[in-house]
């Protein structure tokens, strides 16, 4: 597979570190045609105790091909969120920014303009729910998951598991994580386990959503981003 689906388990160790018609907008300095039909995804990571460890959402507009991820943290000692980093892809999968935070907490971002006409960063970001179900299928799965059958959930739904297991040398850890899949092949629950000095214990578990959204005109907007250009 080309794009990289964000987060994968190391990612996720990195975690708690650190309407009906087309409107104009202006993305980045560029004016583009505003689609009404963006696919979105969330997915949401809880710690043991049911606290929110993190939030990843995506935003794809299948008529600019424009994408957007944000990664958010809760603010410590309450239950607000705060965006932490996060990447676009613009201007026809030419423009690539990747989205951070300074010392003082402002947004800052890395702009990458592709010089080639035919070169795009579109597979920087998975935004797209065909791409999350990529991720998971025979053929176009990612190296090491493994199929461990259909499982049925207390509420009667049946969902296909997927199983794929890390090592981490530096943290002298095995990670585990399991993915269940629906009919359709997207992704909606997962859990993931940890293994150090002989304990077995819960790390996370997560769920996933997926709809369509309107665009308010703001979402790929990012003049409120310090940003620097990448030569």
């Amino acid at each position: 597979m080309k794009k990289v689906l964000i987060p994968t388990i190391i990612a996720m160790m990195a975690i708690g570190s650190a309407s009906a018609f087309a409107a104009e907008h202006t993305t980045g300095g560029n004016t583009q045609t505003a689609s009404t039909a963006i696919e979105y995804a969330k997915r949401t990571l809880f710690n043991p105790d049911g606290s929110t460890a993190a939030v990843y959402e995506t935003w794809a507009d299948p008529v600019t091909h424009n994408e957007r991820l944000d990664y958010l943290e809760p603010v410590k000692g309450t239950e607000a969120m705060q965006r932490i980093g996060g990447g676009y892809v613009l201007d026809n999968g030419k423009r690539y920014i990747k989205v951070g935070r300074d010392t003082e907490g402002n947004l800052l971002g890395s702009a990458i303009t592709a010089k080639d006409s035919d070169k795009s960063m579109s597979d920087l970001l998975v935004t797209e729910k065909q791409e999350y179900i990529n991720e998971y299928k025979e053929g176009t799965r990612r190296e090491g998951w493994t199929d461990e059958g259909m499982v049925q959930t207390s509420d009667g739904k049946k969902l296909k598991k997927l199983s794929r297991t890390d090592h981490s040398k530096a943290f002298k850890t095995t990670y585990t994580e399991s993915i269940f899949l629906d009919e359709s092949g997207l992704p909606v629950q997962g859990e993931i386990y940890q293994e150090k000095n002989g304990t077995n214990s819960l790390l996370y578990t997560y769920v996933y959503e997926f709809k369509n959204v309107e665009n308010d005109g703001s979402l790929f907007e990012t003049k409120k981003i310090s940003l620097q250009e990448v030569q």
